[in-house]
């Protein structure tokens, strides 16, 4: 019966990636809290989900359950993820580290500190090859010197004696993305891939995942906190805050009318910011969205986007949002969205 469920689901599923109803919990000196909650979604072939938010919003952790790396204290309490429409939940380590490189792979944000700096580049990009594929030592490091071309590597040649240190950031980069897509993976996930890196470097990076996802088809996870990086990646955005998706729809619909106040105030910042240096010297004020995420332990029923927000009333803090159809594919988790309503709600505008 099982596997006759499983069958029908990849039959009606076209996605690469689906996780349905995601709950994840943390273990604290207080108890079990909710770390992520409900959180579902879908990606195709060729197309790009953005999870947009700040850190503490959930987004790392969502991208580590879909790969089974979750960390001690932290637990799947219910939901699934399906690579291709295979569910996950239920394979081993050893068949998990299986697709782990061959169906999905994940680009770290510091590739300094994932990359093993006692290993030289082309050992280490060619060994998910090695792993996957069985092919030869000689073979695999060809597809290491292939790989590092196409990820626009200088001289990839000499790279591949190189170890880590010895190259630029960016450099280490496109490095971690030859590495993921080593074995042309179904889905891609890219955490906060350019956070580090000079705005030239940036551009050049997310150019690179676009053309190696138009080249093979790749479904593309992006988590980052910036709009701008949005616009430039995204066909769909998934808003989080406090562990819970609170908008979700089309890029061209989220930007032209967001719905919820959270996203509001997150457009503001990246369309007013500006360069950082360049506003200080001005002496105007960077754009800000007052206030912190709560933490685990001060999420309670209601909007916890209500102490930050200034359209929140009365039921904002009473009881949970519900999720609203405000377009096509575009919905929403708020008790007082407007769709004309498209300035920051708050504290998030610019001098």
């Amino acid at each position: 019966m099982a596997q006759t469920m499983q069958v029908t689901h990849t039959m009606q599923n076209a996605a690469a990636l689906t996780v349905e109803h995601l709950h994840l919990s943390i273990q604290s000196a207080a108890g079990k809290l909710g770390a992520v909650t409900d959180i579902s979604f879908d990606v195709t072939p060729g197309k790009t989900l953005a999870i947009v938010g700040e850190s503490g919003c959930g987004k790392s952790l969502t991208a580590l359950s879909m790969m089974k790396l979750l960390p001690p204290g932290i637990a799947q309490e219910s939901g699934e993820v399906f690579i291709a429409g295979k569910p996950v939940s239920g394979l081993s380590d050893l068949e998990m580290a299986a697709l782990r490189g061959s169906d999905i792979a994940m680009i770290f944000q510091d590739p300094m500190t994932s990359l093993n700096p006692l290993v030289t580049i082309g050992s280490q990009v060619s060994e998910a090859v090695r792993i996957h594929q069985r092919v030869s030592g000689e073979d695999a490091s060809a597809r290491a010197l292939e790989l590092l071309t196409l990820a626009g590597v200088s001289d990839p040649q000499s790279r591949l004696h190189q170890f880590p240190h010895e190259l630029s950031g960016g450099m280490r980069q496109r490095v971690m993305i030859a590495s993921a897509m080593a074995c042309n993976p179904k889905v891609l996930i890219a955490d906060e891939p350019t956070t580090a890196l000079d705005v030239t470097v940036q551009a050049q990076i997310l150019a690179l995942l676009k053309d190696l996802q138009e080249r093979y088809g790749t479904a593309i996870v992006l988590i980052t906190h910036d709009f701008g990086v949005v616009a430039q990646m995204a066909d769909e955005v998934a808003v989080m805050y406090a562990g819970r998706i609170v908008e979700k729809g089309p890029v061209d619909q989220i930007f032209a009318r967001p719905a919820h106040p959270y996203t509001r105030d997150l457009i503001a910042c990246s369309r007013h910011g500006g360069s950082k240096a360049a506003r200080l010297r001005a002496g105007l004020k960077l754009p800000q969205i007052p206030g912190t995420v709560l933490s685990f332990v001060d999420r309670k029923i209601g909007c916890n986007f209500r102490p930050r927000c200034a359209d929140a009333i009365d039921i904002c803090g009473e009881r949970n949002p519900v999720t609203e159809q405000v377009g096509p594919a575009h919905t929403v988790e708020c008790w007082n969205c407007c769709e004309n309503h498209t300035t920051p709600s708050n504290g998030a505008t610019t001098q």
